[in-house]
């Protein structure tokens, strides 16, 4: 039987209409090359440059492991093999979230093709995988267990903030990642009884 924290908690059909015209808005600023000059990158210099303490050099590069593709895809399947019936649960929900929105956030990657910030030859800047998958993730234990979702919100946020500190994306580019990881995740929780009924 399903467990009763499975029970529906999605957006409206607006909210997730909004979060696609939010992300196309992302794309149009990425390509239309209006971050040059503009919000986008005085932002990035305030949490890239002005901010910069010792301590967060040593903090971040940490923080930023937890939005890496192979933790969150690692813990999920940790909570699938090793886990008890309801972290199985919440380990298949939290990796069908991970996967969808990852394969969203691939192909906008390869259709923008943003160079990232700190100069490296790479042009998938925008949106950040990172933290797609760190908002797939929270929004997926959200479901499972709504009393902790501050900490878990919290924690992608710090993620989001880590990849513009580093220097690896532009701010618009995690805000399109915690988009696509939340709005994604939504729509993929809207199917929680199917996906643990075929999973179990």
């Amino acid at each position: 039987m399903v467990s009763d924290r499975c029970l529906l908690r999605v957006p409206t059909p607006p909210a997730v209409l909004g979060g696609v015209a939010l992300c196309v808005a992302m794309w149009i600023l990425a390509v239309s090359g209006a971050q040059a000059d503009g919000l986008d990158t005085r932002l990035y210099r305030l949490v890239r440059e002005d901010a910069q303490t010792s301590a967060l050099d040593r903090a971040m590069p940490v923080v930023t492991e937890f939005g890496a593709g192979y933790n969150i895809i690692g813990l999920a399947l940790l909570g699938v093999a090793l886990g008890s019936d309801d972290q199985r649960r919440t380990g298949v929900l939290a990796l069908s979230s991970v996967l969808a929105s990852g394969a969203v956030t691939a192909t906008l990657k390869d259709a923008v093709g943003r160079s990232r910030p700190d100069g490296t030859n790479d042009h998938r800047s925008m949106p950040s995988g990172h933290t797609t998958g760190a908002f797939a993730l929270a929004t997926a234990l959200s479901h499972r267990y709504p009393e902790w979702r501050l900490p878990f919100y919290l924690g992608a946020v710090g993620v989001a903030v880590s990849r513009v500190y580093l220097g690896r994306h532009y701010p618009s580019d995690v805000l399109a990642g915690a988009v696509i990881g939340t709005s994604v995740s939504r729509l993929v929780l809207t199917q929680d009884a199917a996906i643990l009924s075929f999973a179990f």
